[in-house]
């Protein structure tokens, strides 16, 4: 059976929600808090109406425009003629039997030109997704084209591999090169969802022929997701953390009782499919995310299964933190949280145990709780449905996190042993800021969009409008890198200063939750002070704006010397800033 036949019922309740938030945002009991705009090579209302229900499903309150048939490069020219202003998205799906029509049927005649025609024009559509992108300060996503289901591009064609599927092949990679050269552009892989779901599947040829709809139900709900899926994961933080039992999750069996030996660990299954659960792992922590044991057992039996057994992929190195015990999982994940440092709502739980599964979700209701199924063969479906890390974008810093949390677990030893300002003093603290780039772009969009802790406004913006303001001669763009003598913490501030005249104001300041504590932010702080003087400054002004995250920050302008000025904002002068706490060597990068 093909893939997603089973999403008739999720269609439907999806529009059930959908129709009941629409009539709430009528009534203007809702208000809509993302708007996008979809436009597509085929008539687009029906996917933008499976956007929308996915968009909701996931807490995004959304209202999406479908907007004219087969009209891209006229939308990426001039979007404003065809949506309302102040999207906060815009969706562009293509299909190459719709775009290239006439070169796709020369091509199959064998006419070999009609592919450097058709690599022109999609080469053209690019260029205006680009266009589009350098005026729209919102999210751009665009498709992959899936393999054409015209009729003289028949995928069972004994010839397909050098007509149709090389002529799909060679616009694909045109088009993914095209688009990947700019950074910011998001694409959603709807030629590997065709794939999964199986193209003769995906086509409804009445739908085609009446509406210029090519997709059915089950295929239209998957596009949808994987859609709303990249705007929730634009907006929103991913979990942290995977957190996994150990006996008949991570290896077969029971180490207490069947011994090295006898646990079912290898390239034989049973014991394969556990090895392939292991390198989804693996995968996991490449991208940034935690791993943690959390186990019920001796804690020598397991460490001997990482450091002895032959088949074991996973190493001692790879786990960030655990706790191997007989005490209540839930009571060794509050430990596993307070050594890692992140909130009990980062953390995926995976175990094989009903039981304990049931206990966390009713101890800790924010972790989400996988349970492995008994049937190994399908352990890898199983994970392979958690969407709970998706990652748009992968930063030098998210690949070194895991790295960065073994150096936190050498901190904390040291500082069980000193003061706390003999801790600090012994760290060798150096900051160092640097006006931001092209380069390091990614991580400071995902910084300003996902630090809550230590913001002082909590002001989001897109990667576009943080590239305006490095463009701009009014606005100034910092970050600042953090290392000392244990490792690099990586690029973990960032701070934008308006100028207007001879004043400064603070538009934002935040550091990672990974180096609060070490006064990184007095630092920072003291540097912004030090370019201000430069330039003539005198004063700097500020805000804090409250949220619920964002408490551990409250305190800090007026501990800087922050105070209400006439016109009541908070205002310091520069000389009173420019000196960094003693034990941080600040030195510009």
């Amino acid at each position: 059976m093909p893939r997603g036949d089973d999403t008739g019922p999720l269609a439907r309740s999806g529009r059930r929600a959908l129709r009941r938030w629409q009539q709430d945002v009528a009534a203007g009991q809702a208000a809509v808090a993302l708007r996008v705009g979809i436009a597509a090579t085929f008539t687009s209302d029906p996917l933008a109406e499976q956007i929308a229900a996915r968009a909701l499903a996931l807490g995004l309150e959304p209202q999406v425009f479908a907007g004219p048939y087969n009209q891209l490069i006229p939308v990426c020219l001039n979007p404003n003629s065809y949506f309302p202003a102040e999207l906060d998205a815009i969706a562009l799906f293509w299909r190459i039997e719709d775009y290239c029509p006439t070169e796709l049927a020369a091509y199959q005649a064998g006419d070999s030109a009609a592919l450097i025609v058709a690599t022109a024009k999609v080469r053209e559509l690019a260029s205006a997704v680009g266009s589009l992108h350098q005026h729209f300060g919102g999210t751009l996503l665009v498709s992959t084209p899936p393999y054409p289901t015209a009729p003289h591009a028949d995928p069972r064609d004994l010839l397909n591999a050098t007509t149709a599927g090389r002529f799909h092949r060679a616009l694909l990679d045109t088009w993914v090169q095209a688009i990947t050269a700019t950074s910011g552009i998001l694409l959603v892989d709807v030629d590997a969802l065709q794939r999964d779901h199986g193209a003769n599947a995906c086509f409804d040829a009445r739908h085609w022929y009446l509406y210029r709809q090519p997709w059915r139900e089950a295929f239209l709900v998957q596009v949808g997701d994987a859609v709303a899926r990249a705007l929730f994961a634009d907006r929103r933080s991913a979990k942290k953390c995977v957190v996994v039992d150990c006996d008949n999750t991570l290896w077969g069996g029971i180490i207490g009782e069947d011994g090295l030996r006898g646990i079912a660990l290898g390239d034989d299954f049973p014991g394969s499919a556990f090895r392939d659960f292991q390198r989804w792992l693996q995968g996991l922590r490449q991208r940034g995310v935690f791993l943690a044991l959390l186990s019920k057992n001796n804690e020598a039996d397991v460490w001997e299964v990482f450091d002895k057994h032959d088949a074991m992929l996973l190493r001692r190195s790879d786990v960030s933190a655990w706790s191997i015990s007989w005490d209540p999982k839930p009571l060794g994940l509050e430990r596993i949280a307070a050594a890692l440092n992140i909130g009990l709502d980062s953390f995926v739980f995976i175990d094989d145990n009903a039981f304990e599964i049931e206990g966390m979700r009713a101890a800790h209701p924010q972790v989400v709780c996988i349970q492995v199924p008994e049937d190994t063969a399908r352990f890898i479906d199983v994970v392979n449905g958690v969407r709970w890390f998706d990652n748009l974008r992968v930063t030098s810093e998210d690949r070194q996190r895991t790295d960065m949390a073994l150096q936190e677990v050498e901190r904390r030893k040291l500082s069980s042993t000193l003061s706390y300002e003999d801790y600090l003093r012994s760290l060798e603290l150096r900051v160092e800021p640097f006006a931001v780039t092209e380069a390091q772009l990614a991580r400071v969009v995902q910084l300003i969009n996902k630090t809550n802790q230590f913001n002082l406004t909590t002001i989001r913006r897109s990667t576009d409008e943080v590239r305006a303001l490095i463009d701009s001669e009014r606005w100034f763009v910092y970050a600042t890198q953090v290392a000392d003598r244990f490792g690099e913490y990586g690029l973990t501030g960032v701070a934008i200063v308006e100028r207007e005249g001879t004043e400064l104001r603070l538009d934002s300041l935040l550091v990672s939750c990974r180096v609060l504590g070490r006064k990184v932010e007095s630092a920072f702080l003291a540097f912004i002070a030090q370019e201000g003087r430069a330039t003539g400054a005198k004063h700097l002004f500020a805000s804090y704006i409250p949220t619920a995250k964002n408490a551990p920050c409250a305190g800090f302008l007026p501990e800087h010397g922050f105070s209400a000025d006439p016109d009541g904002r908070l205002v310091a002068p520069l000389d009173a800033l420019a000196e960094p706490p003693a034990h941080i060597l600040v030195h510009r990068a």
